[in-house]
């Protein structure tokens, strides 16, 4: 028996049984990696969101040798900058690759929500919801965007998919690795925070929503569960993801709460921002996916109807997370990925519920009241996804095309005199980035949260300019507030040339005397 396992032919044959039971999602997972950057122009555009320059160039600086928090001024907690850094080294350093490395994390994800459907509710719904998920609103954008929510949420889902895997199975293997995983998720963006008690309530539920024995035979309601049953994986998965959060964040020194913490609740840092701050503006990013609101609402319906348990856990992610972001300012695009996904996952029951329906071979011309209300049902969900499918190419390309075009004359000046630079200040260090130079530390976030905080001053940004001298400057998402403080302007226009500025007059790039002089400065 021991020497057939190693036998030639059972060898090859157990590859080709793993080669045909994963070929088709390495398939899917180039396909839609194609796609996604092909069809977001993610080799082109320097910059998507400002927010990418920033996380590109915290992994340059952190690559280089400079700590998180102690020297790089960070608000965020420390994981997607040291993986980025190191993916850097691996595959070579570029806002081209650091969005491979974004795409990767939303395979995960895509594959982590598929596999979520499939053990509970069947393969064709998950593979209608996970094609949903995939042309909802602002994925493939967000797929291609070197940010930290998509990532963080990837980790979480994949968490959660091995815990729905541990009700099943009951075994604790999938129990202590969901915890590690959830712990990482935590140290890439906090906001993943909200699935904690989301988690813990469905491993307490008697049986969790997921009431199918190891055995594949479902549990009566009634049968008996000891106490001791219900509490100990809960506290073997607290204890899990505390002890995981607990040494990660001492191996990456990320106990800094002033900065992590409460840079974003200080009252200073709570001023409104005009636009993004009422319920209005969420409802307003919910309407962009409406029909997806909808099938939401019949998939929650559907659960009820079909008895699932499971369909909770989208339920309560989708109300806690929109009471958060109800509740929280400002209210960002990128947040809307926290209540996209759920109201897909919701989509699925009912797609499980139309799919058998329409299914059917024959039609009687008498319904039951039951059957007639599977055709209004079905044909509903069926009218919702049509819908869905037929508004797919403005969906996908509107975000793209609202995109900003970047000034690339800008980075082509910074690349331009790079031997003769060692320091750039920007508030938009994508444009250092592009050049492979890097900004100092302290200001490698420059946000407007900082400022309102005071964790960042304009006699700050003085200070840093006599310090490190930098031999450029690009001035542009805070151009105007710059500029009119005086001691700022007055220093600028002392020891540095303009060279640059585009016709909005909302870019501005300037170079040290000490490398200018031959330059006419421009009026």
């Amino acid at each position: 028996m021991l020497f057939d396992l190693f036998h030639p032919l059972s060898f090859d044959s157990t590859i080709m049984r793993w080669l045909k039971a994963n070929l088709p999602y390495a398939l899917a997972a180039i396909g839609f990696a194609c796609i996604a950057l092909l069809l977001t122009h993610a080799y082109q555009i320097l910059e998507f969101d400002t927010d990418e320059g920033i996380n590109l160039m915290k992994a340059l600086l952190y690559s280089q040798g400079f700590s998180l928090y102690t020297e790089i001024w960070n608000d965020q907690p420390p994981l997607f900058t040291v993986l980025l850094a190191g993916w850097f080294n691996l595959v070579g350093q570029s806002v081209f690759s650091g969005r491979l490395l974004v795409v990767l994390f939303s395979i995960v994800l895509l594959w982590s929500f598929y596999q979520i459907i499939v053990v509970t509710l069947g393969k064709t719904p998950a593979r209608v919801s996970t094609f949903l998920l995939v042309i909802s609103w602002l994925y493939i954008r967000l797929s291609v965007s070197v940010m930290i929510g998509l990532p963080s949420l990837s980790v979480a889902l994949l968490s959660l998919y091995l815990l729905i895997l541990y009700q099943q199975r009951r075994d604790r293997r999938f129990l202590i690795m969901s915890a590690v995983l959830l712990a990482l998720s935590l140290h890439i963006k906090l906001i993943t925070a909200f699935f904690v008690p989301i988690f813990v309530l469905y491993l307490g539920s008697s049986n969790g929503f997921l009431y199918r024995a190891a055995s594949g035979d479902e549990l009566s309601g009634k049968t008996s569960v000891k106490s001791s049953d219900l509490i100990q994986p809960i506290l073997l998965w607290i204890f899990s993801i505390s002890i995981t959060y607990g040494l990660v964040g001492l191996v990456l020194n990320s106990f800094y709460p002033e900065q992590i913490v409460q840079i974003h609740f200080g009252e200073r840092a709570k001023v409104v921002v005009q636009n993004y701050a009422d319920l209005r503006y969420l409802l307003t990013l919910l309407g962009q996916d409406a029909n997806y609101v909808w099938l939401g609402v019949l998939g929650g319906i559907a659960a009820g109807v079909l008895r699932q348990r499971e369909g909770l856990l989208p339920i309560a992610w989708f109300t806690i997370a929109f009471l958060l972001l109800a509740t929280h300012n400002p209210v960002w695009y990128h947040h809307y990925l926290f209540l996209s996904v759920p109201l897909v996952w919701l989509s699925a029951y009912a797609i499980a519920i139309a799919v058998p329906f329409f299914r059917q071979k024959s039609w009687r011309l008498h319904q039951s009241w039951k059957q007639m209300s599977k055709l209004g049902f079905s044909g509903l969900v069926g009218v919702f996804v049509i819908l869905t499918v037929v508004g797919t190419p403005d969906r996908l390309t509107r975000p793209i095309n609202d995109v900003p075009i970047d000034d690339r004359r800008v980075a082509e000046l910074v690349g331009q005199y790079r031997h003769q630079t060692h320091w750039v200040l920007t508030d938009r260090p994508v444009y250092a980035f592009a050049a492979g130079l890097p900004v100092p530390p302290e200001i490698a976030v420059m946000s407007r949260k900082r400022f309102n905080s005071g964790a960042l001053t304009f006699d700050d940004l003085l200070t840093v300019l006599q310090t490190y001298q930098p031999e450029q400057i690009v001035l542009a998402k805070y151009i105007n507030r710059i500029k009119a403080y005086d001691p700022l302007r007055k220093y600028i226009n002392q020891n540095y040339v303009k060279t640059y500025r585009n016709k909005d007059n909302q870019i501005e790039h300037y170079l040290s005397k000490t490398i200018a002089a031959p330059l006419n400065e421009l009026p």
